[in-house]
């Protein structure tokens, strides 16, 4: 799966899931916190789709975090105050990042937990957009 995906899936797992990853990690591995979870804004930006530029939304509070797993850094960052699951997140991507032969087991967990995240999140996307989609209105039956 890809990068960009993955992050989006583990930004959206529950907490307790990825705390529990995140102990998986700590029982088996050096984690130090290079820059510890701090506040940011961060600029949001769309797209208009009729002059097909790029305009600025407005800007949303973050939380980041930086970590270090035995040797390998990880950045981790959630929308608005959330410190636990910052290093939560950090701390999974420095793992996820390494190339310690020592994690491969523990990576193949995560990418199992990340996959069965996304059917969970797709199967809720599809139900959200199956009550949007009763409120249409059909036009061609209104006659």
């Amino acid at each position: 799966m890809h990068t960009v995906d993955s992050t989006k899936i583990l930004i959206n797992m529950n907490y307790e899931k990825l705390e529990q990853i995140y102990l998986m990690i700590k029982n088996t591995s050096s984690i130090s916190i290079i820059k510890g979870p701090s506040l940011a804004t961060v600029m949001v930006r769309a797209n208009e789709s009729v002059k097909n530029t790029t305009f600025n939304l407005g800007e949303i509070l973050v939380t980041e975090c930086s970590v270090k797993v035995d040797e390998s850094l990880g950045y981790g960052i959630v929308a608005e105050n959330n410190e636990k699951k910052a290093i939560c997140l950090a701390t999974i991507d420095a793992v996820l990042h390494s190339n310690n032969n020592k994690f491969d087991e523990l990576k193949n967990y995560i990418n199992k937990s990340i996959y069965e995240e996304s059917l969970r999140y797709e199967q809720e996307l599809i139900n959200e957009f199956s009550l949007i989609n009763k409120t249409k209105v059909q036009f061609n039956t209104m006659d």
